[in-house]
């Protein structure tokens, strides 16, 4: 259900516009009502993980800590993830909104993937108690097997030990709309010194 009001603030009403993104499977219909799309998996998804309880799980000691980038002790170059972040400390959250440019940049190596998201978090990695939440848009060869830009989610709630996944992958998420594809395709994409396309989170 909605919520009957909104704390002040919530809104942030824009004059740009905007281009409409879809995703690619519309072009083939829609899903009933009652029931939701689904992205299929196959054997060769899954073998590409390194275990089958690996699938669609981010590596534990992967994830960058969050450390500011006026830390001179801070280096992401060293931990693999290169990245920009803008944060905000908050006690009281009752929501929030990201808009995305979604874009197809090019990936050199297949295991290397580029995404924008927001990502929302509680916790900490010393505690093994943080939650996450994220969503946005990521090129991901070797989990798609393709270069195109896809809305994904993410969860955990161990500090990415035991918990969480990608997507639909493992319980944990219900989807609810019937009109969007978690996992499926995006479309047009930005191009430089050209269109543009936005959508929310």
């Amino acid at each position: 259900m909605r919520p009957s009001y909104h704390p002040g603030g919530m809104y942030h009403n824009s004059n740009i516009s905007t281009l409409p993104i879809t995703q690619t499977w519309h072009q083939n219909g829609k899903c009933p009502k009652n029931t939701i799309p689904i992205r299929r998996t196959n054997e060769d998804d899954v073998l590409r993980a390194s275990s089958v309880d690996r699938y669609g799980k981010k590596r534990p000691g992967s994830i960058p800590n969050i450390s500011s980038i006026n830390d001179p002790d801070t280096s992401n170059i060293s931990s693999g993830h290169q990245y920009a972040i803008a944060s905000s400390n908050v006690d009281k959250c009752h929501g929030t909104k990201a808009t995305f440019n979604l874009w197809q940049p090019t990936i050199g190596n297949a295991n290397d993937f580029s995404l924008t998201q927001l990502w929302i978090v509680g916790g900490s990695y010393e505690g093994n108690d943080l939650n996450t939440i994220e969503a946005g848009w990521q090129v991901y060869p070797n989990f798609y097997k393709d270069n195109n830009p896809r809305l994904f989610i993410y969860w955990t709630r161990d500090a990415y030990k035991s918990t969480g996944c990608y997507n639909l992958k493992c319980s944990g998420f219900v989807q609810t709309n019937n009109q969007i594809a978690i996992g499926g395709t995006l479309s047009p994409v930005s191009t430089y010194d050209g269109a543009q396309y936005d959508f929310d989170i």
